[in-house]
This record gives structure tokens, C-alpha cells and sequence, in this order.
């Protein structure tokens, strides 16, 4: 069989590391050169869904999580642990966050806000393409899983807006 056709476990595990890579301390130096080092408690809530300019975070130690409102509920999406890194294209793009992260587990990051991370994607290559590839796979993760805002390009101005499924709009 080609390679292509991995096992589900093995293509679980594939897409798990490339949707939360972990970096190595000699990457995670020269990001705690860009950013800002912050204490962070446990309950701590870092942002709330729709805040605009929510920052990236950088696990030094501890653990966060991404948490959706469903209902009267939150819906946990993702934890983070040290060595990996926050958000997702919105990070970049300035977009309201779609989700909120509270701090599980007190400890240690290392906060981005928009400037800084462009900084450190415009200047260290390696990093670069890790966040890059990662914040990429990550929105891509949210779209096949129904999360999150669909961007409809190219609807003919005669198209009516309101005929599109609710979770779709135009912009």
C-alpha cells in the first residue's frame, strides 16, 4: 500500500504533532527573546471568545486550554502544554478569537501580541515555518470540523446574504 494510507493511529499521531508541535529549548530561547515572560495562575482567563488582538502564548510550564461556549457550557477544543504554542491564523490575521484559554495548570509563557509575533515570523526562518505550517494545519483542523467563521470568496452580488447557511457569511 502507499504511504499516503497510514493507519488511523499512525495518521492520529501524524496530525497530532503537526497540529501541536513541541519546540526544543534551543527554539524556545530564542522565542523568550521576542516575547514578554509572565506568571500565569490556575482559572486565569487569558481571553474570551470574540476579543479582537488576542495574544499568542508560549508554554514555558504549566498547561492552557482553548474552551468553546456551547450552550451553558464550555466544550474544551485543545490543551497546551510547555514547549507549545498558542492560537491559530487569527493570531496573524487580527480576527476575533473564536475561542476562549483559561490557564489549567499555573506556571509560565511567554506572550505574543500581534507585532511581536510578525518580529519573530519576519526574522527567524525556522520558527517561521513551524508557526506558519502549524497555524495553517490548525485552521484548516477548525474548517473540517465545522468551528469556527467559513469565509465565502467569490458570491455574485446578486447573491443574497441571508440565503447562506447560517455559520457562513460574507465579508
Amino acid at each position: 500500500m502507499p504511504d499516503a494510507l497510514l493507519t488511523t493511529a499512525a495518521a492520529q499521531g501524524a496530525a497530532s504533532e503537526a497540529l501541536l508541535p513541541t519546540l526544543t529549548p534551543d527554539q524556545m530561547s530564542r522565542v523568550a527573546l521576542r516575547g514578554r515572560r509572565r506568571t500565569t495562575m490556575a482559572g486565569e482567563v487569558l481571553f474570551e471568545p470574540g476579543e479582537k488582538a488576542a495574544p499568542i502564548f508560549v508554554v514555558v510550564s504549566g498547561e492552557l486550554e482553548v474552551v468553546r461556549p456551547s450552550g451553558t457550557e464550555e466544550t474544551l477544543v485543545i490543551a497546551y502544554r510547555p514547549g507549545q504554542f498558542s492560537d491559530e491564523v487569527n493570531a496573524i490575521s487580527g480576527r476575533p478569537a473564536i475561542a476562549g484559554m483559561r490557564v489549567a495548570k499555573a506556571g509560565e509563557v511567554i506572550e505574543f501580541d500581534r507585532v511581536r509575533l510578525m518580529n519573530l515570523i519576519q526574522t527567524d526562518a525556522e520558527l517561521s515555518e513551524i508557526v506558519m505550517r502549524t497555524l495553517i494545519l490548525r485552521r484548516v483542523a477548525l474548517i473540517v470540523r465545522e468551528i469556527g467563521d467559513v469565509i465565502v470568496v467569490g458570491v455574485p452580488s446578486w447573491y443574497a446574504a441571508p440565503a447562506l447557511p447560517r455559520r457562513c457569511r460574507v465579508i
